[in-house]
């Protein structure tokens, strides 16, 4: 529920049957199986140090966004704009006299995003507090996100969500009937979109066209979607709830976090809510699972001996935040190429090498490495090959090549040279 206010001159009151709604209580989750990610439920009263205050002393904090970069724009409703540095605290004011401003939203280059409840969305520039109005009809604006190409979308107290064109502010609106959406967020060609009544709602941005996900969320207040494409909800009974659109399963993610009022997700798997009522901003640790991340490239200039073997090999980088551990690596081989006796996979961790048994397919084309240990940390990179045996009869001229298939995490052909 949003904290009471007096209605603006003119402005509609919302329906009885949408006041009843505000007073829903938190109902019962967990009908399907848990979704897939971090295990248990972050306790804040069993285990406090599990949620961490990290901003302090703010009056009626509503939305939070995170720019990737350590800092932190933090919208309030008597009109404020925050940036706040995490690892220090130091706040730094941005704009003030915006009106209750209950969403913001950051691009990364630089610009935040808020929407207001006089319906008017800013382009605010985080560097000199410069502002600019996109559009001033946006209804009595709730919450904001940015597609990165181009587009805000928001939503209204009415029930509206429309998508504003940034450079013109043009407006269109691509859903309605939605009962209070509280909260927004974009995933591929969706957007989620939680109600006070405690639904989650699936939409379409082509057509519009609306799937309930989750119902029984009790009072949401925020959601945001995880890198691993789960959505998760929080309440105003200061719990977070975390749900995979693709089969509906949900997960009581964390409890007793205070009135959980605007929140967002860091790439760590860690929850940021703001409390309305403490005026303060807690990190939840471990909310969810951090989806490893990493690039896959060939390395070049190696070399394999006709009626020989050959060790063509990749590099793996770590680009995420989250340690990759174990991984399934499938090696499937160009035609003009064979599997030695010994089908192996190799892996240099810090100049160690650990050698790992394969499958090979009834086909003899390729073979299956499970459980390969990588042990790679955010930033690092270590090097995985394997040997083959070249026939005799290949040519000079061919280019044959092995493709390394590295669980989740992607593929690459590592091609190689021929000599005699």
């Amino acid at each position: 529920m949003f904290p009471t206010r007096s209605p603006r001159a003119g402005a509609v009151r919302p329906a009885a049957s949408v006041v009843a709604a505000l007073a829903i209580a938190v109902g019962a989750l967990m009908a399907h199986p848990p979704a897939a990610s971090a295990a248990g439920v972050v306790d804040c009263a069993a285990t406090p140090a599990s949620c961490v205050e990290v901003i302090r002393n703010t009056t009626a904090p509503t939305d939070i966004a995170l720019d990737g970069s350590g800092k932190a724009y933090v919208t309030t409703t008597h009109g404020y704009l925050y940036q706040f540095d995490l690892a220090t605290g130091a706040r730094t004011e941005l704009a003030s006299s915006l009106g209750d401003a209950p969403g913001v939203a950051v691009d990364g280059q630089g610009h935040a995003y808020v929407i207001t409840r006089g319906g008017k969305l800013y382009q605010i520039d985080v560097t000199n507090g410069a502002r600019r109005v996109i559009n001033q009809k946006l209804g009595d604006g709730l919450k904001v996100a940015l597609d990165h190409q181009g587009h805000a979308y928001t939503t209204d107290w009415h029930g509206n969500l429309w998508k504003v064109t940034l450079d013109n502010g043009y407006a269109v609106k691509v859903a309605q009937d939605l009962r209070l959406p509280v909260g927004l967020a974009l995933g591929g060609n969706h957007a989620y979109v939680s109600t006070t009544g405690g639904t989650l709602h699936e939409i379409r941005l082509d057509n519009g066209a609306v799937r309930q996900l989750a119902k029984d969320l009790g009072d949401a207040t925020d959601l945001e979607m995880t890198d691993a494409g789960t959505v998760v909800v929080s309440t105003r009974a200061g719990n977070l709830y975390e749900i995979d659109p693709r089969n509906g399963s949900q997960r009581h993610a964390a409890k007793s976090l205070g009135d959980a009022f605007g929140m967002t997700l860091d790439h760590q798997g860690n929850a940021y809510t703001t409390s309305w009522n403490q005026a303060k901003v807690n990190k939840v640790l471990n909310v969810v699972q951090a989806t490893p991340k990493a690039q896959l490239t060939k390395v070049a200039n190696v070399q394999g001996k006709i009626g020989g073997t050959a060790k063509p090999a990749i590099d793996i980088k770590n680009t995420g935040t989250a340690t990759i551990g174990k991984q399934t690596i499938t090696l499937t081989l160009s035609p003009n190429l064979k599997f030695p006796a010994h089908r192996e996979v190799y892996v240099d961790r810090s100049g160690s090498v650990h050698k790992h048994s394969c499958a090979v397919a009834s086909d003899g084309r390729s073979a299956t490495c499970p459980n390969v240990e990588l042990g790679l940390a955010p930033g690092q990179t270590e090097r995985v090959w394997t040997e083959v045996a070249v026939p005799a009869g290949t040519k000079p001229t061919d280019i044959p090549h092995v493709t390394f298939k590295v669980g989740d995490l992607g593929s690459v052909q590592a091609h190689f040279k021929l000599r005699r």
